[in-house]
């Protein structure tokens, strides 16, 4: 399970006064950004890499991650975050 849904629990865990869940990061993750004019800098471990081709990849993957979140009514998104008031 990764950062998020622990990280919602412990939330609702911690504001109802039930003890938190333990989380354990990776102890090695993919970091990638962009650094302009369509170029990115990534690592992983002791491998780092750079140019175009790693900005076209983290394009790719940024991409996938923001479609998990799509909602395609703004009305959906309203009533699912009740935390925007500003539209």
């Amino acid at each position: 399970m990764g950062l998020g849904p622990v990280l919602g629990e412990n939330l609702r865990r911690g504001l109802t006064g039930q003890p938190l869940d333990a989380y354990r990061t990776q102890k090695i993750a993919l970091a990638h950004i962009g650094a302009g004019d369509r170029c990115a800098v990534a690592s992983w471990g002791g491998i780092a890499c750079e140019g175009k081709w790693v900005c076209q990849w983290k394009d790719r993957i940024d991409r996938r991650f923001m479609a998990t979140y799509r909602v395609d009514n703004d009305d959906e998104w309203l009533a699912l975050s009740p935390y925007v008031s500003c539209m």
